[in-house]
């Protein structure tokens, strides 16, 4: 019911009136039988009864419902990328878009609506026929066009279907699974139509295999770069190494051909001690699509004072004897040496004196903590247990763990006794001596670390098919928690491999396992004559990246890492501290962030109370470019120690032109959508009948009153009450 009036107004209205008629029909009718009487009153008040109850105006809400066709929708990708004329000789944004409008008059002609949406970085509703040009943008948002489509559709207007046009080069790429589960949940399928094949790139590309080097003073340093070509013929080029004021320092000259890569290095000299940062690049060639891989940043830290090694060696050897006279040799190593005479007699070296005493071998080794943190390495041989309690064992652990410390087993497993906290720090489990000997093959992991490829040769180099096999390896049972294996030993013909470069991360330093004897005669019987500078360059370069990839650097009172050197725009880095006089109540120190020498920020890290850092903080640069982080100490002393940081730009629309069918193939099977590539479509591919939808409309009140039969009733009831009155002769 919808009464026209209140309902409380209209009952008593209507209770007043059929009571008052009810009284006057029945007055009126007085000289008239019982029957006729009650007749007359009874027909009057049915026919105010009925027309009492149109005022109710009875009848129900009704919602209603329309019909419309549904559109299809016509999708077209006019990125820049777009423009490549690889689809028979013509562009591809030619051939789609003559695709596009084919089949849209074709869906014309059999009455269907197609409407036209543009898009490249942004998407549009295009009105008008597709521009002839494609559209200048920086990248290819195929999911914001498909998001932008799905919102312009309500729930209950939805389109038949989208027919995307694209070479499905979608840049940067996004999270699309999302907006496809969405169009499939609406019923909505994507047709795609992928245009281009493979584009070769053309690309001239500078990369560094090492971004952070470590000197000492007075020590050359070797800066190496490559440079890989791709798809510019065989060129030849410069390569300029620039300092911090931007000046080229040096310049060589390199041949690369197509598809290969070429080495270049040059030599750091006479570099003061502390930070210097040296940029490399390439000039950028012509037909060169991205030239922001042209350049690379190095940062070399060059450190005050010496490496401070202590040798330890209970069962002398050549390899033992030829280390020591070569680190002796070195301008920047002091090295103490302990070695066994006899069972009750030792004969020490020190870098400033020499001495011998019949003495117990155990005084001999460093009895506290602060004693042996002295020093930066320990370079253990065999039979090291003669010198050492379990009580200096472990300390040698501690000064691993809690100083940042490096040990180096330079001949396997250093003791036999049990000496369970030196086998705590052990990089793995050992098994039987192996009978046959194993050339050396570094491994990727080598690589990564920025042994190879940097400091010693490259792991493709052929100087290790070259070099002798080596006998003395054990077998690898079991590797220790966070070893990484830097060389495999293996054999001449195909056979399993061994480790015998091993590295363990342990604490805040670093313990290395050379799981090889006999490495001398690379040096005194060589194969080539190369091998025998190899044979010092090895141990000199394994020695100085021990005792340089723990967290602390030789003489260094604070650790300074960033958790990735490389990022994208955007994206936040952690930069954790370590410092050595941690528990004298030091405070904390001061980090700056430099872009050149712009100083973006400047801030004071939160404190750590649990992890392996004393400090942790996030940066999250918003520009791309080269950034250094720099510490310095509570008081805002200087301190010669920092971090570089590339952040990337993001991904640009012609850095790769190649069409991506895999893309487009996905969008079609997730959405229910069938897939093409120029070739195969047609305009009839798809549409056909016209579909329509109902579409709910607003709710309204329909009267049920409004009907013939309403109105005969009360007709009939008024006029057979007159009847009755003119047969009585009433009035």
């Amino acid at each position: 019911m919808s009464p026209l009036w209140s309902a409380e107004y209209l009952l008593v209205t209507l209770a007043v009136v059929l009571l008052a008629a009810g009284v006057l029909a029945w007055k009126s009718s007085e000289g008239t039988g019982l029957r006729e009487r009650l007749g007359i009153v009874g027909l009057r008040l049915v026919g105010l009864g009925v027309l009492a109850l149109i005022a109710f105006n009875p009848g129900s809400w009704e919602t209603q419902r329309e019909t419309q066709g549904q559109p299809w929708v016509a999708l077209l990708d006019a990125s820049p990328s777009m423009s490549v004329r690889d689809v028979e000789g013509q562009s591809r944004y030619e051939v789609a878009r003559q695709q596009a409008e084919n089949w849209r008059t074709a869906q014309k002609e059999e009455g269907q609506e197609v409407r036209r949406y543009v898009f490249a970085g942004e998407t549009q509703r295009w009105e008008e026929p597709f521009p002839e040009e494609v559209i200048e943008a920086e990248g290819t948002d195929i999911t914001g066009a498909l998001e932008t489509v799905l919102e312009s559709f309500d729930e209950e207007s939805s389109p038949q279907g989208v027919v995307l046009f694209s070479d499905g080069r979608e840049v940067p790429e996004r999270e699309s699974r999302e907006i496809l589960l969405r169009a499939r949940a609406r019923g909505i399928p994507v047709h795609t139509v992928t245009y281009g094949g493979e584009v070769d790139p053309v690309d001239l590309e500078l990369w560094l295999p090492r971004r952070r080097l470590t000197s000492f003073v007075d020590q050359d340093i070797t800066l190496r770069a490559v440079v890989r070509n791709t798809g510019l013929g065989g060129i030849r080029t410069e390569v300029h190494l620039r300092g911090a004021d931007g000046e080229i320092e040096a310049t060589e000259r390199v041949a690369v051909a197509d598809g290969e890569e070429a080495e270049v290095s040059f030599k750091l000299q006479d570099l003061a001690a502390g930070y210097h940062e040296f940029e490399v690049s390439v000039p950028v060639q012509e037909g060169e699509r991205n030239a922001r891989n042209n350049v690379g940043r190095v940062g070399v830290m060059v450190l005050e004072g010496n490496l401070h090694i202590l040798a330890v060696e209970g069962s002398p050897h050549w390899d033992s004897k030829f280390i020591a006279q070569l680190l002796r040799e070195q301008p920047f190593v002091e090295l103490t040496t302990i070695h066994r005479v006899t069972r009750d007699r030792f004969f020490r070296v020190d870098a400033r004196q020499s001495l011998e005493e019949p003495a117990a071998t155990r005084a001999a080794f460093p009895e506290t903590l602060e004693e042996l943190a002295a020093y930066d390495l320990l370079l253990l041989g065999k039979g090291v247990d003669y010198f050492m309690s379990e009580e200096q064992a472990e300390l040698v652990r501690r000064f691993v763990q809690e100083k940042g410390g490096a040990v180096v087993m330079s001949r396997g497993k250093a003791w036999e006794s049990p000496l369970p906290p030196l086998e705590r720090i052990e990089t793995a489990r050992w098994g039987e001596l192996r009978r046959e000997s194993l050339r050396w093959l570094p491994t990727v992991a080598g690589a990564q670390a920025g042994l190879f490829g940097a400091g010693l040769p490259d792991r493709e180099d052929g100087l290790w098919d070259r070099l002798a096999s080596i006998s003395g390896v054990r077998e690898v049972e079991r590797l220790a928690p966070f070893t990484q294996v830097l060389v495999e030993g293996r054999r001449e013909t195909h056979g399993r491999s061994t480790p015998v470069l091993l590295s363990r991360r342990y604490g805040q330093g670093l313990v290395l396992t050379v799981n090889s004897e006999g490495l001398w005669q690379w040096g005194f019987f060589p194969h080539f004559p190369e091998a025998t500078a190899f044979y010092e360059d090895l141990w000199i370069q394994l020695l100085q990246w021990a005792a340089t990839y723990a967290d602390f650097l030789p003489g260094q009172e604070y650790a300074l890492r960033l958790s990735e050197s490389t990022v994208p725009v955007g994206q936040a880095v952690r930069v954790m501290i370590l410092d050595r006089a941690e528990g004298e109540g030091r405070g904390a120190p001061r980090l700056t962030l430099r872009r050149e020498e712009e100083t973006v920020r400047e801030w004071r890290p939160a404190r750590v109370e649990e992890g392996d850092f004393h400090w942790q903080t996030l940066v999250r640069p918003e520009e791309p470019g080269f950034y250094r982080v720099e510490i310095q100490g509570p008081e805002g002393e200087q301190v010669p120690l920092a971090v570089n940081l590339e952040v990337l730009a993001p991904p640009q629309e012609m850095d790769n032109l190649s069409a991506d069918p895999d893309f487009m193939r996905r969008i079609a099977e997730s959405t229910g959508g069938q897939f093409w590539l120029a070739g195969e479509w047609t305009p009839e591919a798809v549409g056909g009948e016209r579909a329509v939808t109902e579409i709910e409309g607003s709710r309204e009140w329909v009267s049920r009153w409004d009907q013939p039969w309403w109105f005969l009733l009360i007709i009939g009831c008024f006029a057979g009450e007159w009847f009755l009155r003119r047969r009585k002769g009433l009035t």
